[in-house]
């Protein structure tokens, strides 16, 4: 599975992007409109279940997010990066950086 939905930007600082309960990446599409994609690379995940995914089975819980999470910087190649989320991804976002705190710089979680 590919949880990547979009990428954007070719800046230097990387940036997880998690969608909410229910929803999928194209929640933030008025918000890409206002990034800076000078500095920044966003990559916009659907979890299993949502968007992209929606073939596939809903992830396990918020483990099993933050575990696709992961997965999508481990595909990219990140070592380090940011997580902004929504909702449930805000959880998922702390949870990131819970399991993996060498590679979270910072986190965004948006209720």
């Amino acid at each position: 599975m590919n949880a990547i939905a979009a990428i954007e930007g070719n800046g230097d600082h990387r940036v997880l992007v998690l969608h909410g309960w229910a929803l999928d990446s194209s929640v933030w599409l008025t918000a890409r409109a206002l990034t800076d994609q000078s500095r920044f690379t966003y990559a916009y995940v659907d979890f299993p279940g949502y968007g992209v995914n929606r073939p596939e089975a809903p992830a396990d819980g918020i483990d099993g997010m933050a575990a696709v999470a992961l997965g999508a910087a481990d595909q990219l190649g990140w070592s380090t990066f940011s997580v902004l989320g929504h909702s449930m991804g805000g959880t998922t976002a702390l949870r990131v950086a819970t399991l993996a705190p060498e590679r979270v710089t910072s986190v965004v979680a948006l209720t």
